[in-house]
């Protein structure tokens, strides 16, 4: 009976726990978990499921992922957003057939271990909104956690919204940025809200923008949406701006 379960939905239900048979579905290949008071993923649950395409735990009670995630490789969605985890484990990195990474509103998230997103050879799509996380370059963290460089190495990425601090972390060279057809970058020194718009290329820029004007060229020269906030010292920065 089992193995007749191709796809599973326990949409914003009452379960506080994941029903162990699921870990019997050898041939389940999407599960919607979203909107359950789940705070704990067993660590065997996922052994079983080698056929998982789609897996949503959003807006879940979750504060972190097993290990044994790194055994769904044949996952191409995974969708985190708006649950309350801390950290993601460098076995993530393992599941190199992921197509799109949802890490939207995860407010509390502020460990990513290093090799996780390089790995994620197939990766197309990474969102971050309003996402707690901030990306940094190496030598600005120490080497057990990610930098942007190994966002900027991925070479399936098509679609990227991420929080960054300066916008001096990112290369002059405009080679990655033309591999996205749709990115936005919120530059700030803390973690906000980002502009809510339908451009497909924003750069968000909240407060000194003296980074902005050194560095951002290439990235204006793509961008189709640019957001200024709290820059006081526009005017001094940017005299020949026309009304």
């Amino acid at each position: 009976m089992h193995e007749s379960i191709y796809r599973a939905s326990f949409v914003w239900g009452q379960l506080s726990e994941i029903p162990t048979f699921l870990a019997r579905c050898s041939r389940l290949s999407t599960l919607f978990l979203q909107g359950n008071p789940l705070n704990k993923i067993p660590k065997d649950i996922f052994l079983g499921l080698k056929a998982l395409r789609v897996l949503n735990l959003s807006d879940t009670n979750i504060e972190s992922l097993p290990k044994e995630m790194g055994e769904l490789r044949a996952l191409r969605i995974l969708n985190l957003s708006g649950t309350d985890i801390n950290s993601l484990p460098k076995e993530v990195g393992e599941l190199n057939n992921l197509r799109v990474l949802n890490l939207s509103w995860t407010y509390e998230l502020e460990k990513i271990e290093a090799q996780t997103m390089s790995r994620l050879s197939s990766l197309e799509v990474l969102d971050m909104n309003e996402s707690s996380f901030g990306w940094k370059v190496r030598g600005e963290v120490d080497e057990e956690s990610v930098t942007l460089e190994e966002l900027l190495d991925l070479e399936c990425l098509y679609y990227l919204r991420i929080w960054v601090s300066s916008i001096a972390y990112f290369p002059l060279d405009s080679t990655w940025l033309k591999r996205l057809k749709g990115f936005h970058f919120r530059m700030s020194d803390e973690a906000g809200s980002f502009l809510r718009t339908d451009y497909e290329r924003v750069v968000e820029q909240v407060g000194d923008v003296e980074h902005l004007t050194k560095y951002g060229e290439v990235m204006l020269n793509i961008a189709t949406c640019l957001c200024l906030e709290d820059c006081f010292e526009l005017a001094k920065s940017l005299p020949n701006l026309e009304e």
